[in-house]
């Protein structure tokens, strides 16, 4: 992320849209996708992320369903660096698109 503010370099915090972009790669990788939107994230953040950790995911599809001509899908994410939680989201997407 090119972030201008010095925080994330002054305190060695990892980037909020780095974390979300593992939470996308969770969707990319359990459902199966064509073009896709992404409607919504509610993001709760437990911790401060630090480099270097090593940051991993724990992710389940909540639900699936129609949603007007499209398919919506709905997940839970966690988000842990170093093992320790350091966001949870609940993130909504139409994965198939009809029109």
């Amino acid at each position: 992320m090119a972030e201008p503010l010095p925080v994330y370099r002054e305190r060695s915090l990892l980037h909020p849209g780095l974390l979300l972009r593992l939470v996308n790669l969770a969707l990319m990788t359990n459902v199966e996708l064509g073009p896709w939107i992404h409607t919504a994230s509610a993001c709760r953040f437990l911790a401060p992320p630090r480099l270097p950790e090593v940051a991993s995911l724990r992710s389940v599809v909540t639900a699936a369903r129609r949603r007007g001509a499209h398919d919506e899908v709905r997940y839970d994410a966690l988000v842990l660096c170093d093992g320790v939680p350091v966001l949870e989201v609940a993130h909504t997407a139409l994965y198939r698109l009809n029109g």
